[in-house]
């Protein structure tokens, strides 16, 4: 066989992923009212990145990385925090943004308490954090509302260990929202409980109402143009990454329910 160009052929370390940011060294943003709008515009050639690891290689491309960073989040801080100005733009080729991520606060109401939900986060940055990722398409480079609702989904498992229930997220149109990264998740859980059979669980659906954020996102790919509003805008220059997020309410869960996340 005459193989085709490398460009399609890689090592399986390479072609497996499911992970996918662009790299922008340009986007604004413009005060609306008590929040902000985020504008990005990106195209078929627009850098990107496919592996986890490509950020490490990424960071040790910027010259002077602590400085700028350090500058660069006071100014992102005096515009989105303290709320000085009207307009921002970041236009800087030496120091790329990862485009994008997005995350879920989950508050749970359990019996008259409401509880937030933190993840614990091993690598850097360290410490409790939302349930949040990184885009893995195209798609949800255009709409990281999915990806919001994937990584919720997928970081955290409930069930009720005493009456055998596995809690099941519906989507915005009240249907069960399946994806393989779920099955996944579910089997890494089942390794820790073996004496339990998570297939066997009775399903109980799970309802999530997203609160209504200040923040928007505007999306420009080629001619086609995106809005992504209601969202919560966070943009950190020491991790160079952009990141919109929401506030989750779960209802209907049970005092003696089990979190796996």
């Amino acid at each position: 066989m005459n193989p085709p160009d490398d460009i399609f052929i890689r090592p399986l370390h390479l072609a497996e992923n499911h992970f996918l940011e662009l790299l922008l060294t340009r986007f604004a943003l413009r005060r609306t009212g008590k929040g902000t709008e985020l504008q990005v515009s990106f195209d078929d050639d627009t850098a990107a990145i496919t592996l986890r690891q490509a950020k490490h290689a990424v960071l040790g491309g910027i010259d002077d990385f602590p400085a700028k960073s350090a500058a660069l989040q006071k100014q992102l801080d005096a515009f989105l925090i303290e709320q000085q100005g009207s307009e921002f733009t970041h236009d800087d080729p030496g120091f790329p943004f990862r485009y994008i991520s997005g995350g879920t606060l989950p508050i749970m109401r359990l019996g008259e308490e409401e509880y937030y939900c933190l993840f614990y986060r091993d690598i850097f940055p360290v410490g409790w954090n939302i349930a949040n990722g990184g885009t893995d398409s195209r798609g949800e480079l255009l709409n990281p509302e999915e990806t919001i609702r994937r990584e919720l989904r997928e970081e955290l498992v409930i069930i009720n260990l005493h009456q055998g229930i596995r809690y099941v997220f519906k989507d915005d149109y009240g249907k069960r929202l399946e994806l393989p990264e779920f099955e996944v998740a579910r089997r890494i859980w089942q390794k820790r409980f073996k004496h339990l059979d998570f297939e066997s669980f009775d399903e109980r659906e799970l309802a999530v109402k997203f609160l209504e954020g200040p923040d928007s996102l505007r999306i420009k790919c080629g001619d086609e143009l995106r809005t992504v509003p209601g969202c919560f805008l966070n943009i950190n220059a020491v991790d160079f990454g952009i990141e919109i997020d929401r506030v989750g309410k779960l209802h209907g869960l049970d005092k003696e329910v089990t979190l796996c996340y």
